[in-house]
């Protein structure tokens, strides 16, 4: 999945023992999307595109001037139904403390 990202780099010299070590920080800020294409969607479940064309039924969302991308919460939905025992959601918690 691409990510975008502004990155700030720092370097100092620190020693060790008397011998100077190359010390680095990297600052990244992500920007994340929720509506995927179909190459960052199989890459979000770790499919290969051909496996998530074939066995993932999720609909996708058509877009402004006919682009359609998938939503992430779909892509989530889809991975907590393959689980052995489902999650409830927040709703569902919220509703058995009734």
């Amino acid at each position: 999945m691409s990510t975008r990202f502004a990155a700030g780099f720092f370097s100092t010299s620190k020693f060790l023992n008397g011998v100077p070590m190359q010390t680095a920080t990297l600052n990244l800020k992500v920007s994340p999307r929720r509506m995927l294409s179909e190459k960052e969607a199989a890459d979000y479940l770790a499919l290969p595109l051909a496996v998530f064309r074939s066995d993932c039924r999720i609909p996708q969302v058509e877009m402004p001037r006919g682009r359609k991308l998938y939503d992430m919460r779909d892509l989530d939905h889809w991975i907590d139904s393959r689980k052995g025992g489902a999650h409830d959601n927040d709703d569902d918690i919220l509703n058995k403390l009734d």
